[in-house]
């Protein structure tokens, strides 16, 4: 979509929920938007918000190696955490550091509690929409 859609979007206003903020960066800077914005707003909202759900650790997977900066408190959510959230925080640390054997680790746990509870194929889904 390009610059011109990155532009359009950084000017829409939300409505007043971080959420929609974290989202609407991330969709502009793959779109041609500032990158290094949307990692910085994302990556403080990671760092800030309290759990269970930490905020937007997902969102620093596509970010590759640039996330870094974010890996002690990534890591911190990986272990603190269950379900998709940790899931999500081994694939965003993964991601940020290149390094995947604590990543693969709590995969595999998880997996194995989903098989467990019937809920494989949600997470398998939800896994491979993902861009």
């Amino acid at each position: 979509m390009g610059p011109g859609a990155a532009s359009a979007l950084r000017a829409w206003k939300p409505l007043n929920w971080p959420g929609y903020q974290w989202k609407a960066a991330w969709a502009a800077s793959h779109m041609g938007g500032d990158r290094t914005a949307a990692l910085r707003l994302i990556g403080d909202a990671v760092l800030t918000e309290e759990g269970p759900y930490y905020g937007p650790v997902h969102l620093l997977a596509d970010f590759g190696t640039s996330a870094a900066p974010y890996a002690d408190r990534v890591r911190h959510i990986m272990e603190n955490t269950g379900g998709f959230r940790r899931i999500e925080a081994a694939l965003a640390l993964w991601s940020g550091t290149g390094e995947p054997e604590s990543s693969i680790s709590v995969r595999e746990r998880n997996y194995e509690a989903f098989l467990q509870d019937g809920e494989l194929r949600a997470a398998i889904e939800y896994l491979f929409a993902r861009p």
